[in-house]
């Protein structure tokens, strides 16, 4: 929203500075009084929750009047194994250097790492250490091309391996064990996302863990016990939420870091 103002002052020569310069500030007070902010120009990279949360993160910030512009890079189906590389980062990197408008970053890597490489690849726990490895990397040529970035980071909410056969077998082949483990492996992402968020000044960290739960009204959320519930998933999907899924997560990430760090 734009705000102008067009005033006549008839007085004296010596004096019109004064006013004008008292109007000025008057202008730039209505500005801040009326809610009026800047647009949030944000890089989304990673994979496909990144690249189908869109429409989410753009209501969500809209529900808090802020414009949004989203440059959405991510990939469905990409590892932050693969994002490390510098082929990989070479077009988001011409991206930061031509849009200087960029001045924030959501990452959402990690979950295909371990679907991946847990037990199909036999990575076991290993594969946390290469994601914190290939997260620090992403963050550090992104940092490295636009300093001031602020980052977001985080794990991602349960899963549901549980509302089909099809889920029930894709759980039991990429993970193994109960509900319970499969939830203990989620919610360490989300450890490390916090770990690696605390060795940069422009980092941030956002729990999802239990968004989903909590926006179902399901008693006692996170529950590690229990999946994410079905009615926040996409029909038939183990991994991919619906928009009301995405959107309770983005609730989380726009007060944890938009809302936090809007006025820095």
């Amino acid at each position: 929203m734009n705000i102008s103002h067009s005033f006549i002052i008839a007085d004296a020569p010596g004096r019109v500075g004064l006013r004008s310069a008292i109007f000025a500030v008057i202008g730039v007070a209505l500005m801040l009084v009326s809610g009026c902010k800047s647009e949030i120009h944000v890089l989304a990279i990673g994979d496909s929750w990144a690249y189908s949360w869109q429409s989410a993160l753009e209501d969500e910030c809209r529900s808090h009047d802020r414009e949004i512009v989203v440059y959405n890079m991510a990939i469905p189906g990409a590892t932050a194994e693969w994002w490390a590389t510098q082929s990989a980062l070479g077009e988001v990197k011409q991206l930061l250097r031509d849009k200087r408008r960029i001045k924030w970053c959501v990452i959402s890597l990690g979950a295909n790492d371990l679907l991946q490489g847990y037990k199909l690849h036999g990575h076991g726990y290993e594969i946390f250490n290469r994601m914190d490895r290939d997260i620090r990397k992403v963050i550090d040529q992104l940092l490295e091309v636009s300093p001031e970035l602020k980052i977001n980071i985080h794990g991602y909410d349960y899963l549901n391996f549980e509302q089909t056969p099809l889920c029930r077998q894709a759980g039991q082949s990429v993970f193994g064990g109960s509900t319970r483990f499969k939830n203990s492996l989620i919610e360490r992402l989300t450890d490390n996302a916090f770990a690696i968020a605390k060795d940069y000044p422009h980092v941030t960290a956002t729990s999802l863990i239990g968004a989903m739960q909590e926006a179902a009204e399901i008693a006692d959320a996170p529950n590690s016990d229990l999946p994410s519930p079905t009615s926040m998933m996409e029909n038939n999907d183990c991994i991919h939420p619906n928009y009301h899924g995405y959107r309770a997560m983005q609730r989380r990430i726009y007060a944890s870091f938009f809302g936090v760090l809007e006025h820095q």
